[in-house]
């Protein structure tokens, strides 16, 4: 099957053959109209079409000289009742491949097309004679257009000038060549605008907003003032509303951890043990010590009857004896201690068991809490930069990394007043907010991004609030 382009070249020979064996002359100019047209569909590039116009229209009217000009439109007031004003260019010329455009008579035509087309429409056909000038342009019209002038409009669909044609010939013009004019003008046009380049996004929008920017103008006002609520985003992590806290009891070492992380326990469950070594033989020291004082106070007191000497020490062993008593039964608390086992019930939260096994701790130091799945909220950190006025109360919705598309509603119930670094070293508020709903809470742990409503504030408000609070922080306002 034969490509758009063959059956073009095809179609343009047969019509060549029809020429030839036909002597009607009105028969002749139609082939050679149909002819045309079909070598511009044939043309790829704009340069091709610009020297199609400026040396094949002769093909159909004779003319001695052809100036093609291109044309950009600027778009005028709607209050003004001028001509709309053009850019003109130049080029191409018939019978030249390529045009000086400093020369001397594209200079002169130039200040000619465009003097016309302050008085004139040039959007129509227009003969163009020497009284439509003026005195400084008319003296030099018999030296550059020897001849009749006829300016061929190239409009797209919206009647918009694309360029246009100067033709000069001796004769004068014809309505047969005017009418044939048109039509090759409308074909040279059609062709003129798939040869152009689409137009970009930005000259459409170019394009919609001419003439059109007080219009705009209003309705970005209208909308920079609508009310919306001024929102932040912080991260957030669900946390126990009354973490019970699980601390060494004394200084030593864990020896064993009994749970798992986020293990549920109950009331009495042993979670870990502490190494026993030092504090067994110190409470096996302490036994014996207390032994040797009984045995002491023991002999003492039968001694007591018979000698003085051993009565007046009876005092003192029995206060050495009450001393060793205390310090055995000290020992045997602290081992008592060494097996913590749960207060409350709830779930175990702490980090990995390895990194605790074989540990040493202090007394006081945190191993883990116990958490109550029932009663939990959300831990928040706004960082200072993105600080906006909130009061207590303010709703707030819960995006879970697990869950994004989902959101959980809660309210803001604590703000602190004083910044402080947060987990991730960054200056930030710390706040706490309550689920609103006791149904399906989030798992303890979980984190996420909270988003917090404050109050209503300007469109503009809220678009330039950020880049306004860096610029007076870069210029210092």
């Amino acid at each position: 099957m034969d490509t758009p382009k063959v059956q073009l070249n095809k179609e343009a020979q047969r019509l060549n053959q029809i020429k030839e064996t036909t002597d009607d002359h009105k028969f002749q100019r139609l082939l050679e109209l149909l002819s045309l047209e079909s070598e511009l569909r044939l043309l790829e590039k704009k340069v091709d079409l610009y020297f199609t116009i400026s040396n094949e229209t002769i093909r159909l009217v004779p003319y001695d000289q052809s100036v093609v000009f291109t044309c950009q439109q600027a778009h005028p007031s709607k209050k003004s009742n001028k001509n709309p004003i053009y850019s003109f260019s130049a080029v191409t010329v018939s019978s030249l491949s390529t045009i000086d455009k400093e020369s001397p008579f594209i200079i002169w035509l130039h200040t000619v097309i465009y003097h016309v087309a302050k008085h004139y429409s040039l959007t129509e056909l227009l003969e163009i004679n020497p009284g439509m000038l003026s005195d400084d342009l008319r003296s030099e019209w018999c030296h550059w257009c020897p001849g009749h002038v006829l300016w061929c409009p190239l409009l797209d669909k919206e009647k918009r000038l694309l360029g246009g044609v100067w033709l000069i010939r001796r004769a004068l013009w014809e309505q047969n060549d005017k009418v044939i004019l048109t039509r090759l003008m409308e074909a040279y046009a059609y062709t003129w605008q798939v040869l152009s380049p689409k137009h970009s996004f930005q000259q459409q929008i170019k394009r919609i907003v001419a003439g059109r920017k007080k219009w705009i103008a209003l309705a970005l006002l209208m909308i920079s003032i609508i009310p919306v609520r001024l929102s932040v985003l912080a991260s957030a992590q669900v946390v126990a509303r009354q973490p019970i806290l699980v601390t060494a009891p004394l200084e030593g070492v864990i020896k064993e951890i009994m749970v798992q992380p986020n293990q549920n326990v109950a009331k009495g469950d042993l979670l870990f043990t502490l190494d026993d070594t030092v504090i067994r033989n110190q409470h096996s020291l302490a036994l014996k010590a207390y032994d040797v004082a009984r045995a002491n106070y023991m002999r003492a007191s039968q001694q007591a009857f018979a000698d003085v000497r051993s009565k007046a020490e009876l005092a003192v062993l029995k206060a050495t004896l009450a001393e060793k008593k205390a310090e055995a039964d000290y020992q045997q608390a602290l081992m008592e201690r060494i097996r913590i086992v749960a207060q409350h019930s709830g779930v175990v939260v702490f980090s990995d068991p390895n990194e605790w096994i074989g540990k040493p701790v202090v007394v006081g130091e945190k191993i883990m809490t116990i958490a109550d799945i029932h009663d939990t909220w959300l831990d928040i950190w706004l960082p200072v930069d993105d600080a906006v006025n909130l009061e207590s109360g303010a709703p707030l919705r819960l995006f879970l990394n697990v869950d994004p598309l989902n959101s959980i509603p809660a309210k803001l119930e604590q703000t602190s007043y004083e910044a402080e670094l947060s987990p991730k070293d960054i200056l930030a508020y710390r706040l706490k907010a309550s689920f609103q709903s006791d149904e399906q809470l989030p798992r303890l742990g979980l984190k996420g991004v909270a988003k917090i409503y404050a109050e209503y504030v300007p469109l503009v408000y809220y678009i330039f609030r950020r880049p306004l609070s860096e610029a007076r922080r870069w210029f210092g306002l």
